[in-house]
């Protein structure tokens, strides 16, 4: 079963903007575990990896960096300096 344009543009027509890589402290990971391939936000693409979090200028996230916001789903965000607030 394939979206109807009506149905996406209904999910995306609050969408929040995403954060700017200084924002959320977007940087070269230092270590294997905590980078962005392993976190909840980040996508592999077809053209570019993306992360529902932040957008890099030229919009491709790599693999091997990381961002306070980095998470593997269970609300907490390891790096960030305050907790997280829903």
């Amino acid at each position: 079963m394939t979206a109807s344009m009506d149905r996406y543009d209904c999910l995306v027509s609050d969408h929040p903007d995403k954060m700017t890589p200084e924002e959320a402290n977007f940087r070269e990971a230092n270590s294997s575990r905590l980078r962005c391939a392993s976190c909840i936000h980040w996508y592999r693409g077809l053209e570019h990896d993306v992360c529902e979090v932040m957008r890099p200028p030229d919009e491709q996230v790599p693999w091997n960096y990381v961002c306070d916001f980095w998470t593997v789903g269970d609300g907490q965000h390891p790096l960030h300096k305050e907790p997280a607030h829903a």
